[in-house]
């Protein structure tokens, strides 16, 4: 049966749903059809079970019900719909809750981000210059900083479990190692008692949204951008270990030069005592080859001075 559903005031929309409908039922029940007697129970109801196409509001064809505007909410299952006179139904969207999820994640990530422009207005967001405290490490093209230590904020979200160090060193360069890493947290939370996953109260955190703490903690937000000569000589790229490092290279040329130079002097050698060789045997072609290649020496010689080059010639 082809049902054209059409849209009516008299009840409320629901976040997630089309509708109501009226005059519609969904086919098919899921949870045995369980009836609730408000909408808004029906409609927690559904959003727990995955199967829930939606609600119908049904007054099981009693008229005097239908009427008045009364019935039970009952959880279905759709996605068909059939017609039924006098029921309501509201329909589930797909995805719907993926979405909600999207938004609210966009809404935390606009907050994070006026939460870090706040935080470098106050000028408390800034990469750290000395090479003693906390200094920039590669990967790849960029470099990560950390800014100074924010006061009584944490940052939201746990990465690797939020693995905690004894030393904010330690949890710097673990938190290099993670892709989504947004800084460090000193956690104050269960002082004197085990930490969360780890050995101390440095814990790497996903962030970027800040959180107040009451507890006291201090964070530090990891900051990416492109490595400069500058980061290099922070992160104690010294003028020895270049040094070094190209002494050793040198060194590897040379012996790799020199490895070449005795590879074409045997090659030469081998050439020359494979065509004495043949010359001695009498081979025809290697005849031919040497005396052309005398007439060509003569002529050379002869070049300059005849008497100079044909004496030159009778020593070669």
């Amino acid at each position: 049966l082809c049902v054209s559903p059409s849209v009516i005031a008299e009840e409320p929309m629901l976040n997630c749903y089309d509708g109501p409908f009226e005059s519609v039922v969904l086919s098919g029940c899921v949870d045995s059809c369980r009836a609730f007697e408000t909408l808004a129970e029906a409609e927690q109801h559904c959003n727990s079970i995955v199967e829930c196409g939606g609600i119908s509001k049904t007054a099981y064809g009693d008229q005097e019900a239908i009427n008045m505007g009364v019935g039970l909410y009952e959880v279905r299952e759709g996605p068909g719909l059939e017609a039924s006179r006098g029921d309501l139904t509201w329909i589930k969207q797909v995805n719907c809750d993926l979405m909600n999820e999207y938004h609210q994640n966009l809404q935390q990530d606009a907050k994070a981000l006026d939460d870090l422009n706040h935080l470098v207005n106050q000028h408390k967001l800034t990469p750290v210059q000395t090479q003693q405290e906390y200094f920039p490490t590669h990967d790849g093209g960029n470099c990560f900083s950390y800014s100074d230590p924010v006061h009584n904020q944490y940052l939201q979200g746990c990465i690797d479990h939020c693995r905690s160090f004894q030393t904010l060193e330690e949890a710097i360069n673990h938190c290099d190692t993670l892709e989504f890493c947004g800084g460090v947290t000193h956690s104050l939370y269960g002082e004197g008692q085990n930490w969360h996953q780890g050995t101390g109260p440095f814990e790497v955190r996903m962030g970027p949204t800040l959180k107040r703490s009451k507890d006291g903690d201090l964070s530090w937000i990891r900051v990416e951008h492109p490595c400069t000569a500058e980061d290099g000589m922070e992160t104690g790229f010294e003028t020895a270990d270049w040094s070094q490092s190209m002494t050793e290279t040198v060194k590897q040329a040379d012996r790799s030069l020199m490895f070449s130079l005795m590879y074409i002097i045997g090659f030469m050698a081998f050439v020359g005592i494979a065509v004495y060789v043949s010359y001695k045997q009498g081979h025809a072609v290697t005849v031919s080859f040497v005396g052309r290649a005398r007439d060509r020496v003569r002529q050379y010689l002869d070049r300059g001075n005849p008497e100079v080059g044909s004496g030159a010639y009778e020593s070669l």
